[in-house]
């Protein structure tokens, strides 16, 4: 008898949502959206269906390129080798204008930390983390506490989340305001006194920021 398929983990708006937590981890990946943004769109590519006007079929020419790999071996080398790419229907789409075939669609929105990440990486933690980013109005010098308080947050809700594992190396992936935050993280980690929270500047491997949210970009090199 076949088991019913394992539901998604649900994604919290504030706080850590642990994607992918395998017994035999050695290194956490963070994801920290940015300003407007949300821990679980932010890093979400949007079905080809979701992002087309009614009545108009998708576009494939942004999708066709996502049969280039991207990896990231050279960077991590426990990974496996995947290509970190939406699910692409082989089915035919169809323009309602003219009737004519308009070539392959993604039929499902793609999220990439737990989608295709975890396969990729199957000895990685995987975590994003969510904070309210409507109480901050631009990067104005009176919103600045604001922007201090969610970095507290996120270095100790993390420095709690690593009790189990804090040898494990960290790699932060941000997205505008989530560089901010984690520069500020690591600023506060590396002159604390409690070698606990000294432990997640010590442990951090490496940054990825991105200017532009995941669900904007085009599967291309």
């Amino acid at each position: 008898m076949a088991t019913a398929m394992e539901a998604p983990t649900p994604v919290s708006d504030v706080g850590f949502t642990i994607l992918s937590d395998p017994h035999d981890a050695v290194i956490d990946i963070v994801f920290v959206h940015g300003l407007q943004g949300h821990p679980q769109d932010t890093w979400t590519h949007k079905s080809e269906a979701a992002r087309s006007p009614p009545g108009r079929a998708p576009s494939p020419s942004k999708v066709s390129k996502s049969d280039r790999p991207r990896t990231w071996n050279r960077l991590l080398p426990f990974g496996k080798s995947k290509r970190l790419e939406p699910q692409i229907s082989e089915q035919v789409g169809v323009d309602q204008a003219d009737g004519k075939g308009v070539g392959r669609v993604q039929e499902k929105d793609v999220f990439w930390p737990r989608d295709l990440l975890k396969d990729d990486f199957p000895m990685a933690r995987i975590m994003t983390f969510g904070y309210d980013t409507r109480i901050i109005r631009g990067y104005h010098g009176a919103n600045q506490g604001n922007i201090f308080s969610h970095a507290r947050d996120l270095l100790y809700e993390l420095e709690a989340q690593r009790r189990k594992g804090r040898d494990r190396h960290i790699i932060f992936i941000a997205h505008s305001l989530g560089g901010i935050l984690v520069k500020e993280v690591l600023r506060r980690s590396e002159t604390d006194p409690d070698q606990k929270i000294k432990k997640i500047y010590m442990s951090t491997a490496g940054i990825f920021k991105s200017r532009k949210e995941l669900r904007e970009f085009d599967w291309e090199d």
